[in-house]
């Protein structure tokens, strides 16, 4: 729910990023221009969204699962991942102890 991400975001101490997966790369403007309009609390820099066209050969948990090892590596910070695909869940849930999931189903105004 984008009103709750909104509240969410306004938090101190928050620094709120988002990670989406594409089709190909086409769809990556779509998708930055989409949370322009519609979220626009999301700094460009914390905007990371992934092609399929460009990473191959894994499903979208695994990117996200790559992506998330290779950022835990950068930052100390606690990281929450909110996501609307329980497989995606069930894969970062297996291969990262750390991290803190939540299906976006309990995001409730």
């Amino acid at each position: 729910n984008i009103s709750v991400l909104k509240k969410v975001s306004e938090m101190e101490n928050v620094n709120m990023h988002i990670l989406s997966v594409c089709k190909n790369d086409l769809q990556i403007n779509d998708k930055v221009n989409w949370l322009d309009v519609n979220a626009s609390f999301f700094a460009h820099e914390n905007i990371h969204v992934l092609s399929k066209q460009s990473i191959t050969g894994l499903s979208s948990g695994e990117m996200k699962l790559h992506f998330l090892q290779d950022y835990m590596c950068k930052t100390s910070n606690k990281i929450i991942l909110v996501d609307d695909d329980n497989q995606v869940l069930h894969i970062i849930k297996d291969g990262l102890r750390d991290v803190i999931l939540l299906q976006d189903s309990e995001l409730v105004d």
